[in-house]
Parts: C-alpha cells; sequence; structure tokens
C-alpha cells in the first residue's frame, strides 16, 4: 500500500508565502537577469561541447542559455531552504530513493508517456506542431543537447512544481486536493503559456504527464522518485 510521507514537523523562520516568492523569482527571473552577463561564454561552451547547432537562431540560442542557467536556481533554492528558512530538506520532499521507489517512479513515467502520447494521436496524429517552441528547440538540438533539457525539466519542474508548490501549500493550511490541483494547473498551464506546447499537446500529453507526476508526488512526497518518473516522461524529448 502506497502511504504519504507526513508534512515535516519543523516551523520555518520564513512564512511559506514569502518561500513561495522567492521560488517564483528563481524559477522565472532568475536565467533572464543572467542572460545578459553569462549568454556568450554559456553559448560558446554549449557549441563547443556539441549541445547546439552552429546555425541556431538568436532565440534558439537565447533558450538553450536559458535552461543551463535554470540549473543555478536548484542549489539557490536548497541553500534557501537550509539556511534561510532553517528546515530540512525533507521539506521539499527529498528523501532517501529506494529501489521500490524507482521502480514505480519507471511504472508512472511509462504509463503517462504512453496514454499522454496516445491521446496526441489519436486527437492530433503523428508529428509535433512545428510552431511550438518544442518543435524549434527538437530541431537545433543534438542529441547530448535533447539529454540537457530532458534532465533539466525532470529536476527543476519537480523540484519547484511539486517540492516547493505543494509542501509549502500544505505548509499554509491547504488541503491535499487543492494543493494537488494547484500545481497541476499551474504545471500543465505553463507549458502552454511560454509556447512550449500547442493546446493540443498541453490537454493530451502534458495534461496526462502532470496528472501522473501529481498523483505520485501525492501517495510517495518522494522528490528524486518524481524527478526519475519525469525523465522517463520525457523520452520523447530525447527521441526528438
Amino acid at each position: 500500500m502506497l502511504i504519504a510521507h507526513p508534512p515535516v514537523a519543523a516551523r520555518s523562520r520564513v512564512h511559506p508565502l514569502a518561500s513561495l516568492a522567492v521560488g517564483v523569482g528563481l524559477y522565472l527571473f532568475l536565467p533572464a537577469l543572467l542572460i545578459p552577463v553569462f549568454m556568450a561564454p554559456v553559448d560558446a561552451a554549449l557549441r563547443a561541447l556539441g549541445l547546439l547547432a552552429a546555425d541556431a537562431s538568436d532565440w534558439e540560442r537565447g533558450f538553450a542559455v536559458a535552461m543551463v542557467l535554470r540549473w543555478l536556481s536548484v542549489p539557490l533554492l536548497l541553500l534557501y531552504v537550509a539556511g534561510v528558512e532553517r528546515l530540512p530538506l525533507s521539506s521539499l520532499g527529498v528523501r532517501r530513493l529506494t529501489w521500490r521507489d524507482a521502480g514505480l517512479a519507471v511504472v508512472v513515467g511509462l504509463s503517462g508517456l504512453v496514454v499522454g502520447e496516445g491521446l496526441y494521436l489519436l486527437v492530433h496524429g503523428p508529428g509535433v506542431d512545428p510552431n511550438t517552441q518544442l518543435s524549434q528547440i527538437l530541431g537545433t538540438l543534438g542529441i547530448a543537447g535533447r539529454v540537457q533539457v530532458a534532465l533539466n525539466a525532470a529536476v527543476v519542474e519537480e523540484l519547484f512544481f511539486r517540492g516547493l508548490l505543494i509542501e509549502r501549500l500544505l505548509q499554509l493550511g491547504a488541503g491535499r486536493w487543492a494543493s494537488a490541483g494547484v500545481s497541476l494547473v499551474l504545471f500543465v498551464g505553463s507549458h502552454y503559456l511560454t509556447g512550449s506546447s500547442s493546446l493540443v499537446l498541453t490537454l493530451t500529453g502534458d495534461l496526462a504527464g502532470g496528472v501522473a507526476l501529481v498523483a505520485f508526488y501525492m501517495l510517495r512526497q518522494k522528490l528524486p522518485a518524481n524527478m526519475l518518473a519525469h525523465v522517463v516522461l520525457n523520452a520523447y524529448v530525447v527521441r526528438g
């Protein structure tokens, strides 16, 4: 039987709403603030490593650099939780991953992937909408670049949409259903609003994957397991 972990008992020095605001700043604004400073060196490094095509457009270059800079939000959030909130990382769902967790994560990820792709094929047919950012990204990045994007999305999105958002909403007294619902809506909606998914893909693949990931987190509340499930879900990104 799957049993969720109880909320962390320790009290934070910071109001959960303030922590959510910090999370929004790190997730949405940190890369944009850093791009003007690090655009040239990161872009050069990506090209040298073969992670970005030589003929990439300025927009594609900017996206690739932003994804790399987004990794910085992970240690910054962890440092914030440990140093400012004075909470254990388990307050973000960071708990030991067992072999059972890993097996469940693979099953959840594959289930979400199969259901999502099946629904997308039924509604849209084969192929990705060429007008979305996702299509442009996959056409520009090589296999190594697509792997980096898939891992980036799995780690960063799970940390902020599940680990931070759900856990802090629970601390605020929101019910489990409400916390899960907010996470699902924001996670799925963000893919459409940022242009990375068409409306059809948002309402099929993203929705199916989002439901699987939110349900898995609410059942286990283990962030590493969710990250692994998300990596499996992102197999279509690597495949291209």
